[in-house]
């Protein structure tokens, strides 16, 4: 009776867990699904305020609401609301999570002509001590802000050694592509947009930026070879 007595206990303790788990997956959901459904009414004034909600963080945690909030005064125009919200954010965060922070708003800033606040970011990558990424950005720095042209041999070395990977592959990629692209040598830059975009979620910066410059080469290429034939 006493081993049946213990039996029903654990029985009842696994049940209650599952639904107590069942329970904070349901609110997390819903939560999810309420700033979703904002971003798609483009109503960015209510995410931002359920984004700085307790109830909200505690579901989603602190990063994902974060980010929602970040992507909103973006999309509101608000930049000096959102260059204040990630300075507060580079010194609540840290680690991967920083990284993440950094890695979006960096490459954001620097595509929007806002130069100075990248060199910011920047000077914040380099002390998560994190070299590929370090290296990745100082690169994206020189090329788009700088104008520099004359790196694809450094890049392709650090390439080849496979110091990169995944996102940061794909930014370097992309980098040698852009230097291609500006020397004149359309054929060798669009294999180089082709092998960046596979490693770029469909929605990335350099996902757009690649489909761009990939159309704009064929169109040229098609063009040149309409004027052999």
């Amino acid at each position: 009776m006493g081993n049946q007595g213990n039996m029903l206990m654990v029985w009842i303790i696994v049940v209650v867990v599952m639904v107590g788990g069942l329970g904070y997956l349901l609110i997390k959901y819903k939560r999810y699904n309420i700033l979703n459904r904002a971003i798609k009414e483009k109503n960015y004034e209510l995410i931002v305020e359920l984004s700085e909600k307790p109830s909200y963080r505690k579901a989603l945690g602190n990063l994902s609401c974060d980010l929602y909030k970040f992507n909103a005064l973006r999309s509101m125009g608000h930049i000096d609301d959102l260059k204040r919200s990630i300075d507060d954010a580079v010194q609540l965060y840290g680690g991967k999570d920083l990284e993440k922070i950094l890695e979006l708003y960096f490459h954001y800033f620097l595509h929007h002509n806002d130069a100075e606040y990248a060199k910011k970011l920047l000077a914040d990558i380099r002390d998560t001590g994190n070299a590929p990424f370090t290296q990745c950005s100082e690169w994206c720095y020189q090329v788009v802000a700088e104008h520099r042209n004359d790196l694809v041999n450094e890049m392709e070395d650090q390439v080849n050694a496979n110091v990169f990977s995944g996102y940061n592959l794909g930014v370097v990629l992309y980098l040698i592509a852009f230097q291609l692209q500006n020397d004149g040598e359309l054929e060798e830059a669009l294999e180089y947009y082709k092998t960046a975009m596979q490693c770029f979620a469909p929605h990335a910066i350099y996902m757009e930026l690649s489909r761009r410059n990939v159309e704009i080469i064929e169109n040229k290429l098609n063009e040149a070879g309409d004027l052999v034939d």
